[in-house]
This record gives structure tokens, C-alpha cells and sequence, in this order.
């Protein structure tokens, strides 16, 4: 099972654009929110203003914000599909709130110094 996870500069993004925390972000307020943030920076609307440099800008932004949305959405994915395995084996003895070793949504990480 892979689980995406998003880096630090991801989940700073994230809160200047969406206004609330990745964990906090359902995916209805995100595809609300990602689709007010396309029309406020989509390139189209500088067209008019006959400026290359506030183009390119809002360009640059456009694409900024649209690879966060996919990053976003992978996270959303994985996370559903964890949700979905969860709830299929949830009557299993090891995630019984009593058990000794239970998880629930745990990230293991282990760092070594080896190369």
C-alpha cells in the first residue's frame, strides 16, 4: 500500500492557499477552493492587461497552484483507499481498541546512517 504524503513546503502551501491545514481540508471545500483559485489566477484574465510580466506571473502561479491540486488529490486518493482497507478488516483482533499492539492510520519511518 503506498501513502502519499506531503512535504512541509507542500503543507505550507496548502494553508496560504486554502486558508486551513491539510488535515483540516475535506475534498469538498478543496475542489471548492481549487476551483476559485484556477479562476483567480488562470492566465486568461491577464491577458487584458497588455503586461508580459504580470502574464508570466500569473502563469507561473497557475502552474504552482495546479501542482499542489495533484499532489492534493493524490494524498486525498491514498488516503480513501487506506480508509477502505481499514474498514474491511476492521474486525480483526489487532484493531480492537483494547489490543496491545493496535494502529489505526500509523507512519512508520526509520531512519538509518547507512548508505
Amino acid at each position: 500500500m503506498h501513502f502519499e504524503r506531503l512535504t512541509n513546503f507542500e503543507k505550507e502551501s496548502v494553508l496560504k492557499y486554502f486558508g486551513i491545514g491539510i488535515n483540516e481540508l475535506d475534498i469538498d471545500t478543496f475542489k471548492k477552493i481549487r476551483n476559485q483559485l484556477r479562476m483567480k489566477y488562470h492566465p486568461d484574465k491577464f491577458e487584458k492587461l497588455n503586461d508580459e510580466t504580470a502574464l508570466e506571473m500569473a502563469l507561473e502561479k497557475f502552474k504552482e497552484i495546479d501542482m499542489l491540486c495533484e499532489r492534493i488529490e493524490a494524498f486525498f486518493n491514498s488516503t480513501e483507499n487506506i480508509l477502505q482497507d481499514d474498514q474491511q478488516i476492521q474486525k480483526e483482533d489487532f484493531l480492537q481498541r483494547d489490543a496491545r499492539y493496535a494502529f489505526k492510520g500509523m507512519y512508520i519511518e526509520i531512519i538509518t546512517s547507512d548508505k
